[in-house]
């Protein structure tokens, strides 16, 4: 089966084709996702000098943030219109769960199975926390969710959001902690947690990633995928 999976969350956008489990193609980019409008035309391109074309692909999947609301949703429209009408599979994850899903296995091969937790710059004074470990017996991913590890949701359920001072208490007191924002909160993480606990770079999710967090377990994604918005509705008094 081959499962084209593109995302567009981060700054570091692309796309990638499996063959059941196993990553044959793989681009990423190095650009601002809401700004790419030509995407699709060089996905098309390259499949073409691959020797495949949309018509082959099985099914499609999407990392859906949170990011880029404007990258997720064009990404999430476009994978619609070319699966729905041969009825063909879309799936969505959270781009952040695969980011920590690579990183949690990553480090899991070295031995250490401490959870990762990703935080992130959701503006308004606020941050979003996710923490998520893998399963012992399936080595599926699972996410923190009122003290205790479950599938993750893979929508706003699987995040926190906290306010600088009430950061460290929020925090598992074992998890490694990484951040897609580091070149905007990483000085604040740095003065607030012990430096042990902090992955300090930029870590962003590849397509890769969310393809290997698909399909390790799909019956785990969202079958009709939207972009993942933390914020609620601001309501407007007239």
């Amino acid at each position: 089966m081959l499962t084209l999976v593109v995302e567009r969350s981060s700054r570091r956008p692309g796309w990638a084709l499996f063959r059941d489990e196993h990553c044959l193609l793989e681009t990423v980019a190095d650009e601002e996702p809401s700004r790419s409008p030509d995407w699709s035309v060089r996905l098309d391109r390259a499949l073409a000098e691959a020797g495949m074309s949309l018509a082959g692909i099985h099914r499609f999947a999407a990392g859906i943030g949170p990011g880029s609301f404007s990258g997720t949703r064009a990404t999430i429209a476009a994978l619609q219109g070319m699966a729905l009408p041969d009825g063909r599979a879309l799936l969505g994850v959270s781009s952040v769960a695969a980011l920590a899903f690579a990183r949690l296995n990553a480090s899991a091969q070295a031995g250490d199975r401490a959870p990762v937790t990703v935080i992130g710059d959701a503006r308004r004074n606020r941050l979003w926390i996710a923490t998520y470990a893998l399963d012992p017996v399936h080595n599926r991913l699972t996410a923190l969710f009122d003290g205790a590890f479950r599938p993750p949701t893979h929508d706003a359920a699987d995040f926190s959001l906290v306010t600088w001072e009430t950061l460290p208490a929020a925090l598992p007191k074992n998890s490694r902690v990484l951040s897609p924002d580091w070149d905007r909160i990483g000085e604040r993480l740095r003065a607030c947690l012990p430096p042990e606990r902090l992955v300090a770079e930029t870590c962003l999710p590849t397509a890769a990633d969310v393809g290997r967090l698909v399909l390790s377990d799909p019956t785990a994604a969202r079958r009709e995928p939207t972009p993942i918005y933390l914020h609620p509705a601001v309501e407007v008094r007239a």
